[in-house]
């Protein structure tokens, strides 16, 4: 019995050494950023797959900048990092290429590591620089609280900007930035954070911006976030399609030239119509003067005719004299009544 418990424990311990191996020799994928300086940022939040490269079974924040360096620093990890053991532990001695004396920093996620050694998982934020200040070792690390947005053209992001400081026991301690200067693509902006280290920060223009942060006060680490800014298109929804010009209608102002022109064109000949009109209706009525002139006379005469003739007959008593009279009056009304008729 005893030796059948032993071989299954046997069995238990070796399954279990072949899933920490098979864990070993997965991968998780880091956002890293390094910094050599107080604006000198080399890395910024660049997605690097962290392997077990130093066969220790966890994928740690020395597996991680080791295979930053190989990825991205000229000459790889060989040239560029290096770690050691120590008295305090595995220790960084290299950091891009620079060596202090062992004077850097490095966080995940926001909180300062222990070791170099502490395990990292998938999407974590690792932060590591190289202290500008050796001596009092006065540089601090800071960090925005949005790591990366995207935002439409014209708008605005709040952003707050912490540190970690120290209490009198060494303890990490959270603490605002107050009147650090934003700056976009390595360029100073008007925006500063308040009391609160809080700034709202306008994009104006549309494009890819690193986001950072300075201190006249403070030596600080650079925060870093990454703003993607998509233009804005015009809404054309309501707008008028275009008409062809080959069909368009003329242009109202030759239209309204046109139409002057004929209208004045027109009222030329109307009034030229109506002038030939009125010269012939004065002509007519002339004519109709004359002829009624001419019948009235030629009435008169003809009355007179026949007055004479009644005279004759009636031997120009006073009764053939006022019938003659009375005849020639009768004809030049009817022709003053035909002419106002006319």
């Amino acid at each position: 019995m005893k030796k059948i418990a032993s071989f299954a424990a046997a069995i238990v311990l070796a399954a279990m050494t072949t899933s920490v191996s098979a864990f070993a020799a997965d991968s998780v994928t880091v956002n890293v950023t390094i910094n050599t300086g107080k604006d000198s940022i080399m890395l910024i939040r660049d997605n690097v797959d962290v392997t077990d490269i130093d066969s220790d079974g966890k994928l740690t924040i020395n597996d991680a900048l080791y295979c930053a360096h190989e990825n991205g620093y000229d000459g790889g990890a060989a040239a560029g990092y290096k770690s050691e053991k120590s008295q305090w532990g595995l220790s960084l001695q290299k950091l891009w290429g620079i060596e202090n004396g062992g004077s850097y920093g490095y966080y995940v996620n926001d909180g300062m590591a222990m070791s170099l050694e502490d395990e990292l998982s998938d999407g974590d934020e690792l932060y590591a620089y190289v202290y500008s200040d050796t001596k009092t070792f006065k540089d601090t690390y800071s960090y925005f609280d949005i790591k990366d947005a995207t935002v439409d053209q014209g708008k605005s992001i709040d952003f707050t900007l912490s540190k970690i400081a120290f209490d009198a026991n060494y303890q990490p301690v959270v603490q605002p930035v107050e009147g650090a200067v934003i700056s976009l693509n390595g360029v100073k902006t008007d925006f500063v954070t308040d009391k609160d280290g809080k700034a709202t920060v306008k994009f104006a223009e549309s494009g890819d911006y690193v986001v950072t942060a300075q201190s006249e006060s403070e030596l600080l680490a650079s925060p870093v976030a990454v703003i993607v800014v998509d233009p804005v298109t015009p809404d054309t929804s309501d707008s008028q399609p275009e008409t062809d010009s080959s069909t368009a209608p003329e242009d109202s102002s030759t239209n309204a030239s046109e139409s002057t022109a004929d209208s004045s064109k027109a009222g030329t000949s109307e009034s030229k119509s109506d002038s030939s009109k009125a010269a012939d209706s004065s002509k007519a009525a002339s004519a109709d003067n004359k002829g009624g002139t001419n019948n009235a006379a030629g009435t008169a005469a003809g009355g007179g005719s026949d007055a004479n003739t009644a005279n004759a007959s009636t031997g120009s008593s006073p009764l053939g004299l006022m019938i003659a009279g009375t005849a020639a009056l009768a004809a030049a009304a009817v022709v003053a009544h035909k002419k106002n008729d006319k």
